[in-house]
């Protein structure tokens, strides 16, 4: 009794008796808002990738090659390299150094006459 006094003199019994358990429940609350935060924390780092790919759709690490039906290669008059994408209808020129070593390496695959 006297060591309670010490913490709240001057104050009766019940008003002691509310200071503590006030004391005590604002402990715990922050106990408590700390484990809920943890919590969601520890869900939003585990449904993360899941969440992630809904938001930007991941795209193919490796794009899908074309084949020579669906690709025209050939070498313009200034050395650059042009790709004539039929499906896609899309042509894409490169630079005549870029374009020669390309061509060079492309060439490489076809039989010689």
């Amino acid at each position: 009794m006297e060591q309670n006094q010490q913490f709240f003199p001057g104050l009766s019994i019940k008003a002691r008796a509310k200071k503590s358990f006030l004391a005590g429940l604002n402990k715990t609350w922050n106990l408590v808002i700390l484990i809920a935060s943890m919590a969601i924390a520890f869900y939003a780092g585990l449904n993360y990738d899941k969440v992630s790919d809904g938001l930007n759709p991941k795209k193919d690490k490796f794009p899908q090659t074309k084949g020579r039906t669906t690709v025209s290669v050939s070498v313009n008059d200034r050395g650059e390299l042009v790709f004539m994408d039929r499906e896609e209808n899309k042509i894409t020129i490169y630079n005549d150094t870029i374009g020669m070593i390309i061509y060079d390496y492309y060439s490489l695959h076809f039989p010689k006459k």
